[in-house]
């Protein structure tokens, strides 16, 4: 009997952009919720840097939801983001 390797292929996929207030300017230490039900747990949390740009990788194929919150600021909230194969 031989026994044979099966290989699953994931597909995974990532989310980058720059957070702006409304007047274009950057906007450091927002924390960016990224949520899906594509994710094991959930939510995955990151924080845009000194320049505003965020980045949440290696998310597997799905629809998500992004949250943006910075203390005195109006959250943002972005529904139908999908990352495809």
């Amino acid at each position: 009997m031989a026994a044979e390797r099966a290989a699953a292929q994931a597909q995974f996929g990532g989310i980058e952009g720059v957070v702006k207030d409304e007047s274009g300017g950057m906007l450091p230490g927002v924390a960016v919720e990224v949520r899906s039900p594509a994710l094991i747990e959930g939510v995955r949390v990151t924080v845009t840097d000194g320049d505003g740009s965020c980045r949440a990788l290696r998310l597997p194929v799905g629809e998500y939801t992004l949250r943006c919150s910075l203390t005195g600021f109006t959250m943002v909230e972005r529904d139908k983001v999908i990352i495809n194969s």
